[in-house]
């Protein structure tokens, strides 16, 4: 990250209380947008990505410092009837699955990169009887999988686009199957 990382870093790691790092975190959700709307590089908007994870660790070292409650939950009701810590389950389990499609973008996104730098490599080889030598740890299939999906990068764009808004969590495979 550089310069601007170290500060960043040391940013969220001196933030006082859970409303600081929370507005850390919301900042760079928003440059994660732009970035990609920006079309700005894969490693800028890694960058920016980190940032929010970093920012939404921060705010869970503060939650582990929050006073536990007790008692019975039954008890623990609003007035509309709702359940307080019920809606904070949901609350986290959106936030749970905002990250986990966070994580598949990303994966998604280095495959295609690996698929790019695949379909890049030389000619075939004599050495090989014709064939083209992958790198160690890089299988046929894993290197036709990767360049589908750069192939098909668009089609990838589209599926995170739709798990963002329906809360799936997309995989590499997905964008295979919508060939």
């Amino acid at each position: 990250m550089g310069i601007l990382g170290k500060k960043v870093k040391q940013t969220i790691a001196e933030c006082k209380n859970i409303d600081e790092a929370k507005k850390i975190r919301d900042k760079a959700s928003a440059l994660k947008a732009y970035a990609r709307q920006a079309k700005e590089s894969q490693e800028v908007q890694n960058n920016v990505c980190e940032i929010k994870l970093r920012a939404e660790r921060r705010i869970g070292e503060f939650s582990r410092e929050l006073p536990k409650e007790q008692g019975d939950y039954k008890k623990d009701s609003s007035q509309d009837g709702e359940n307080p810590k019920i809606t904070k389950l949901y609350i986290l389990k959106d936030a749970a699955t905002q990250d986990a499609i966070d994580i598949a973008e990303l994966l998604i996104y280095a495959e295609a990169k690996l698929g790019g730098m695949l379909k890049g490599l030389a000619s075939p080889t004599a050495s090989r009887a014709g064939r083209r030598q992958l790198p160690d740890g890089i299988t046929k299939k894993l290197s036709h999988q990767a360049q589908e999906i750069e192939r098909n990068l668009s089609m990838a764009e589209q599926l995170i686009e739709g798990a963002r808004e329906t809360g799936n969590v997309p995989s590499p495979h997905d964008v295979l199957k919508e060939n």
